[in-house]
């Protein structure tokens, strides 16, 4: 029986804009940092999901969303 293996590994690298090699794998740091706590999320809660909502709730507050006007229908009997 012959097995045949075959690795292969890709490599993309960037830079960031201050010039700092930015490592694979890493990912986006968060804005908001939030800790979700095993015992919350047992108990059916998401605190990431709360949190989330906390704060674009107070987003709204301080600029509501727009509502734009409906134009007129249009008149298709012409």
């Amino acid at each position: 029986m012959l097995i045949t293996v075959l690795l292969a590994h890709h490599r993309f690298v960037f830079f960031s804009t201050d010039g700092q090699w930015v490592v694979e794998n890493e990912g986006v740091s968060p804005d908001i940092e939030v800790l979700d706590r095993a015992d919350l999320i047992n108990k059916g809660q998401d605190p990431s999901l709360e949190k989330a909502v906390e704060v674009l709730l107070e987003e709204l507050k301080k600029t509501p969303a727009l509502r734009p006007k409906q134009p007129a229908y249009i008149d298709e009997s012409k």
